[in-house]
């Protein structure tokens, strides 16, 4: 099986993460599976699958951190946790909207995974 580059995090995930590089370095991390050669049914969506979930993993995350926050009672804490949790939030329902070059990415290359 051969390693070719990975498909790159979609743009817009990047613009509404941007606060947050460690997130989308997380996320690449999960397409970089996708860098190796391999049988796969359906990649483009197994690919969205697996941003979706790693968005869910962090929302659940960031919910832990603003309870985590709320305990402590520091208020620029709290206020922290809170963006971030809406960020997140917000990434999660607008990430599907710019998937243009993902989908090329697999398109492209689609002998890798047959």
């Amino acid at each position: 099986m051969s390693k070719s580059n990975p498909p790159l995090v979609p743009t817009t995930l990047c613009e509404i993460l941007q606060p947050y590089p460690e997130l989308i370095t997380r996320l690449q991390e999960t397409l970089d599976q996708f860098a190796e050669s391999k049988p796969r049914l359906q990649p483009f969506d197994e690919a969205v699958w697996a941003l979706k979930n790693r968005l869910g993993v962090f929302l659940a995350e960031s919910a832990d951190e603003l309870d985590a926050a709320t305990t402590s009672g520091d208020f620029r804490v709290i206020k922290q946790a809170k963006d971030k949790k809406a960020t997140i939030g917000r990434a999660l329902l607008c990430f599907d909207r710019d998937l243009d070059d993902l989908w090329s990415y697999f398109e492209e290359n689609k002998r890798a995974y047959e």
